[in-house]
């Protein structure tokens, strides 16, 4: 008579009685596969050759762990000249390849989660700690890689290569924004003109009658910045065109039409419950900590009402923070000054305050200012609008950073094919754990974690005359109906 089934199968506490790495690997194949359903840039990223906006490169994988922190991007430039012609002679006048190597230095990243045995044995069940914090740590690694992806292009616009910063309405710097600068098709076509100009690798070329060609580009920021398309007659007659009148055009289901081969990718940014910075570096915003009672205090805690004055990362999203990808990388000089409002919810008054890189603490935990920056008060004429500011805030006033007049702004990603690099280790993911205390007879101890370990880089691709030639930054302002922002308009 043959077994039951129950007894033929191959249980899981078998495979692991079997191998005990089984479960580790199972760890590891879950928050890898899973982390990239949290990286909003996943879809973009590829291996060289791929055409993606992100290229993605790993260390060799002959060489032993260890030997190399770097991984290598060769660059090869176009052969140019005339040529020669009639009887000269071509030897002597060839022309020589001009190569030039791309370095990516790689930094370990490391996180876990803790537990006490108590919380499976009473709150979760048996073992489900472990099972959470692979789901948990999926999602933190995938925000992170995304988040790093943005930085590490936000930054080097803003720090490094003027030349791939475009602001809205012409604007020379991000401070002459004024409230009506917001994104529009005419200033995508403009960052498009300045992609072409530096000569970008389009995504795809397009073509048209008699072989013409337009090359596409992806543009990347949140939706509450690209809201404002849809107030413009051109785009909302693409939108209405773009296809059939049913339930489906994009003018009901709210989905964004490509522009004159610019891909339009919206990004929601949703405000988690998270112990730590929220929005994205593109569109960034924090939470006050603690009651904030006058014009005293000059260093702004984060965490809102969840986690008032708490010690996490909430201001690490907002430019000027010196945002590392490893321990010994040496940023750019930043002397700029930077500004943002704090708008208190409750009583829907605010303040403008201006900050420098040095104003954050390491983590971005807290951030130091100059509190009521006269520019932006001086925007008030009547006494109804000077009685929209306040120095005084609640625990979850929001903050968010704007110009010096107090308009707020956000960034968007213009991309081609190869804007960034991205780099991983022999391992690109591994498990780590750590147990303390007493242990059971199934080897379970009283403290456990569970982590995870990388090994990674990013930085913008470079040419071989050093030129970032595939992205551009677009700075915009942003439109926040909800907050009633008094307007600066010049």
């Amino acid at each position: 008579m043959p077994e039951a089934l129950e007894q033929q199968a191959t249980s899981y506490a078998a495979l692991i009685e079997a191998d005990p790495t089984f479960e580790t690997q199972v760890w590891e194949d879950v928050v890898h596969e899973e982390y990239k359903n949290h990286d909003i840039f996943n879809q973009f990223t590829g291996a060289e050759g791929s055409g993606k906006p992100v290229v993605k490169k790993s260390e060799d994988p002959t060489l032993n762990s260890g030997k190399s922190r770097k991984v290598h991007f060769t660059n090869v430039a176009r052969i140019g000249g005339q040529g020669v012609m009639d009887e000269t002679q071509l030897t002597g006048n060839e022309a020589k390849l001009n190569f030039a190597t791309y370095d990516l230095t790689l930094g370990l990243l490391r996180h876990a989660i803790g537990w006490t045995q108590v919380l499976g044995l009473f709150r979760l069940g048996r073992d489900t700690p472990s099972q959470i914090s692979a789901a948990l740590m999926s999602e933190w690694y995938g925000q992170k890689v995304a988040d790093d992806k943005m930085v590490a292009l936000r930054d080097d616009a803003l720090k490094s290569s003027a030349a791939n910063l475009y602001v809205v309405g012409g604007n020379i710097d991000m401070d002459g924004l004024t409230s009506n600068d917001t994104i529009s098709t005419q200033e995508i076509d403009n960052s498009k003109g300045m992609l072409q100009g530096i000569g970008f690798k389009p995504i795809s070329m397009e073509t048209g009658q008699m072989g013409s060609e337009n090359p596409t580009a992806l543009f990347f920021g949140a939706d509450e910045g690209l809201k404002s398309l849809k107030s413009q007659t051109s785009y909302l007659a693409a939108v209405k065109d773009s296809r059939e009148r049913s339930e489906k055009n994009p003018q009901f289901t709210g989905h964004y039409v490509n522009w004159d081969g610019n891909i339009i990718f919206r990004h929601n940014v949703v405000e988690s419950t998270t112990d730590g910075r929220l929005g994205t570096p593109l569109r960034a915003i924090a939470r006050i900590g603690t009651d904030i009672a006058n014009a005293g205090p000059v260093i702004l805690t984060g965490g809102g009402n969840i986690n008032p004055g708490g010690n996490s990362d909430y201001f690490a999203n907002f430019p000027g923070f010196p945002w590392k990808f490893h321990d010994d990388q040496v940023l750019p000089a930043d002397n700029r000054t930077y500004y943002a409002i704090i708008f208190n919810p409750v009583d829907k008054k605010y303040e403008g305050v201006s900050y420098t890189a040095a104003g954050f603490a390491a983590n971005g935990s807290t951030l130091t200012v100059t509190r009521e920056v006269a520019s932006i008060i001086d925007k008030a004429g009547t006494a109804d609008e000077i009685a929209r500011f306040s120095n005084v805030h609640d625990e979850g006033s929001l903050v968010i950073p704007c110009t010096s007049n107090g308009v707020p702004i956000t960034f968007f990603l213009h991309m081609g094919q190869q804007a960034l690099c991205q780099g991983s280790g022999v391992f690109e993911l591994e498990q780590i754990s750590r147990k303390d205390d007493y242990s059971n007879k199934k080897g379970q101890a009283h403290l456990e974690a569970i982590g995870i370990q990388a090994t990674r880089g990013f930085a913008a691709y470079q040419d071989v005359r050093g030129r970032r030639p595939n992205y551009m930054l677009v700075v915009a302002a942003l439109e926040l109906p909800q907050l009633n922002l008094l307007p600066f308009n010049g």
